[in-house]
């Protein structure tokens, strides 16, 4: 059933628990892009078979990293991602809420994002984000927020700055700095 119905059936509430698999703290490997950005808008929108809200979310390039040489730079991205909520005209409000992937990205919020790219929508998805927005490098990502539990985390906690220049030594695509 849509997620929009009008049947009173419809709860207008999907849950999804999605499982990701442990990827490096700084899986530069598995990106097409690094960069260090704030979002600057969050806009959901309802999938094109109204089952989900996805939220696109707009973010102002502060520093790229590192991309892979075919994606255009640009100083304003859009991230396409899973969730969100959203209010129809007649006051109900449509939700997608996530489980498993670590904590919410907030709009306002300044990151380092691991992205792929998506050339069909000119848009990016998230490999992974580290959140400096308090000045030190915080996990996001459950595998990571996992590591900060078992205290085996190098980098939660560090200072942005400092971990922003080990982050400038990685390069996209690669397995190394």
């Amino acid at each position: 059933m849509p997620i929009d119905s009008s049947d009173p059936r419809s709860a207008g509430f999907v849950r999804v628990t999605l499982m990701t698999e442990v990827r490096p703290e700084l899986p530069a490997s598995l990106a097409d892009a690094i960069i260090v950005g704030t979002i600057s808008s969050v806009q959901p929108y309802l999938s094109q078979n109204h089952t989900l809200i996805y939220s696109e979310l707009s973010v102002h390039v502060e520093n790229i990293i590192d991309q892979i040489a075919s994606i255009p730079t640009k100083t304003d991205i859009t991230i396409d991602q899973i969730g969100g909520s959203a209010l129809l005209p007649g006051g109900r409000i449509l939700r997608t809420a996530i489980s498993g992937l670590g904590s919410a990205l907030a709009n306002g919020g300044r990151y380092l994002f691991f992205m792929k790219y998506l050339a069909t929508t000119d848009a990016y998805s998230i490999v992974k984000a580290w959140d400096l927005t308090t000045g030190k490098a915080k996990a996001m990502a459950a595998d990571d927020l996992g590591r900060v539990g078992s205290h085996v985390s190098q980098y939660d906690g560090m200072d942005a700055q400092a971990f922003l220049s080990l982050a400038s030594q990685l390069k996209a695509g690669n397995t190394r700095p």
